[in-house]
């Protein structure tokens, strides 16, 4: 999520930068194809860093996925004011949410101050956790990352990536690698996305914003033959949502992202 190494401790409160660069580099000299590195975008923390992300791609073979901030759990233990009131969970710009401009802001109730207070304001916490209020604070749309990019270095031409998903790819004129933006929350993607996600205690799960699963690990257990694990697949896939509802304040409240593998 950054390229500067004190920035690294402060975001993933752990680990080396240069460690992660080293294996990005070893997977590139592997062949490993195609290399994918994801950055969440946050306002206050790497926003000014995206022109730089997508320079990475001018001379490497490597996709670089902006991805916009998700609300899992924004508003299990929101300490604002109102934050128990799920309606407020969206501040939108008008009476409803227009899809097709993707025009919508995550930001409930600036107007009041949060009760908790963003890490880089209290940096002597040692759990080092966002409230709900700074995690809305925080968002970046894709519209404002790709804009930061074309403003640096011009319009941004299609591209594709192979088993791409619900990603939208673009290449900067020349450049050898991919900047794509995957953008679930401004723009609804869900129609387009392939994703299940295995959880560690053995749940199939069809999608990250919405609460539902299905049990792998006992049918596994029991000695399932392949055809009857064919079929739980297929119930999931059937069972994805068509849309998700986060701009109704609708969010998952069964797991959180490290639970799910997201």
């Amino acid at each position: 999520d950054t390229l500067h190494a004190e920035r690294f401790t402060r975001i993933a409160r752990r680990g080396s930068l240069q460690t992660v660069l080293d294996g990005i580099d070893a997977a590139e000299a592997a062949g490993l194809h195609p290399i994918k590195i994801n950055c969440v975008v946050l306002q206050g923390w790497n926003h000014d860093e995206v022109a730089a992300f997508g320079a990475l791609t001018l001379e490497r073979a490597i996709d670089v996925r902006f991805i916009e901030l998700m609300p899992i759990n924004w508003s299990s233990g929101d300490d604002s004011p109102d934050g128990s009131d799920m309606a407020g969970f969206f501040a939108l710009s008008g009476p409803s949410t227009d899809r097709s401009t993707g025009h919508v802001s995550v930001y409930a109730r600036e107007d009041l101050p949060s009760l908790g207070v963003a890490l880089r304001e209290r940096p002597s916490d040692a759990r080092g956790m966002l409230d709900a209020g700074a995690m809305r604070r925080a968002f970046v749309a894709s519209s404002e990352s790709r804009a930061e990019i074309e403003g640096r270095y011009g319009p941004l031409l299609p591209a594709e990536v192979m088993a791409n998903g619900p990603a939208r790819s673009f290449r900067i004129a020349g450049a050898v690698g991919t900047i794509s933006f995957i953008s679930q929350i401004t723009k609804d993607m869900c129609a387009d996305c392939n994703r299940l996600r295995l959880t560690a205690d053995g749940q199939l799960r069809p999608c990250l914003m919405a609460d539902g699963e299905v049990d792998l690990r006992t049918s596994l257990r029991s000695g399932a033959t392949d055809m009857e694990l064919h079929r739980l697949f297929e119930t999931a896939v059937v069972h994805k949502p068509k849309e998700h509802r986060l701009e109704d304040g609708c969010a998952p409240t069964g797991r959180n992202m490290s639970q799910l593998g997201g």
